[in-house]
């Protein structure tokens, strides 16, 4: 049975999010639709025979390459000039099949090709169900950092069918689980109950739980309960200006430590080891006790998740987190501060932290409580 969502992204706009199967995708191409545009990862490429039963309908299809390495300026280029080469025009369609990184490349592509076409993303892996293909944000990174150029753009639909999970391996699988655990952790605080009372089921003499063990209903009750979470953040807050911020719990290190590992780190273990540096943060401020940060290591260690970083050094990470988004943003309104003075380098970085499970705020951290908290991540 079909499930639906409603994202609105503009007073006038919204996004259906759609659990269906993938093979009803044509009832949902925007008619007068001439051209169709698949940009799609080698890892979906069952996928296309699909496109094959088109009627009345021109399908290109455009191989892009797999995870960070799609979200560069050179292969976006190559996508706008493909589209250019082959005539599509604003009544033309992009369908993205893929993880995180298809859905941000061709969202990015889509909004600036002709200032807008439309686009439907066809998320095949959790991370993309449950956070990357919902919301409208694009991204390219930069050697500067991860997600630095981007817009928002909506799609016109998502369609997610979660029995194409069913092929992933347990690194992606893991990946997925990171992004639905932060959702507990800020919001809906049954998400991690139900994790907890399916490890006392499933748990190895390893004290760890398979990702790949997980049953098909209970994921998929997971992944409904992490889309009713993003869909409350960005509903009310399209922009990212505020409330969406929250959705960001863990990544302000998980990106810098993408970016200084250059993108060898996945994706969801950085984001696991991003919620216990915020849970140490505010630990070290006195927010939260033991048995907060204690909880944050134990779900995400039973499910395979790494707490600890790699040995990246804290110079070395920095200068990435000083370049969040949420550091980014000037609240200075002294319009008579001179546009040509040089920008001095803050003591302090902005950070997603936690009050209690679902009560999370964005704090100002100093420098030396922030190295502190990441420093405490190691085994003494």
């Amino acid at each position: 049975m079909m499930k639906k969502y409603s994202l609105t992204t503009h007073s006038t706009e919204t996004c259906q999010i759609l659990f269906t199967s993938v093979s009803n995708v044509f009832k949902y191409i925007p008619s007068g639709t001439r051209r169709i545009l698949i940009m799609y990862q080698d890892s979906v490429s069952q996928v296309l025979p699909i496109f094959s039963a088109a009627s009345g309908v021109q399908c290109y299809r455009y191989l892009i390459p797999d995870s960070e390495s799609a979200k560069q300026l050179g292969v976006a280029e190559q996508c706008w000039r493909f589209l250019a080469q082959n005539n599509f025009t604003r009544s033309d369609l992009i369908v993205s099949c893929g993880g995180g990184a298809a859905s941000d490349l061709s969202g990015f592509v889509a909004s600036s090709y002709l200032r807008g076409i439309k686009v439907i993303h066809i998320p095949t892996t959790l991370v993309g169900m449950v956070d990357a293909a919902i919301g409208g944000k694009t991204g390219i990174n930069l050697k500067e950092g991860k997600n630095l150029v981007g817009s928002f753009y909506s799609p016109y639909i998502v369609l997610c069918d979660p029995s194409m999970l069913t092929t992933l391996n347990e690194e992606h699988l893991k990946s997925g689980l990171a992004e639905i655990i932060k959702c507990g952790f800020i919001q809906d605080e049954s998400i991690l109950s139900i994790l907890e009372h399916n490890a006392q089921d499933h748990m190895d003499c390893s004290q760890r739980v398979c990702a790949e063990t997980l049953p098909p209903k209970l994921l998929e009750e997971l992944i409904h309960k992490a889309v009713s979470v993003k869909i409350t953040m960005v509903d009310s807050d399209f922009r990212d200006t505020h409330k969406r911020q929250f959705l960001n719990y863990g990544h302000t290190l998980a990106h810098a430590l993408e970016a200084a590992t250059s993108h060898k780190l996945p994706h969801g273990q950085a984001v696991s080891i991003g919620m216990v540096y915020a849970a140490q943060v505010a630990f070290a401020k006195g927010l939260i006790g033991r048995n907060i940060l204690t909880r944050h290591e134990r779900i995400l260690e039973t499910y395979g998740l790494p707490i600890c970083p790699p040995e990246v050094q804290w110079r070395n990470i920095t200068p990435y987190m000083q370049r969040d988004k949420k550091n980014m943003q000037s609240n200075d309104t002294d319009s008579d501060k001179d546009s040509r003075e040089m920008p001095q380098i803050s003591t302090q970085s902005k950070l997603v932290l936690l009050r209690e499970i679902a009560n999370p705020f964005i704090s100002s951290v100093s420098h030396t409580v922030l190295l502190k908290a990441y420093e405490a991540m190691f085994p003494q």
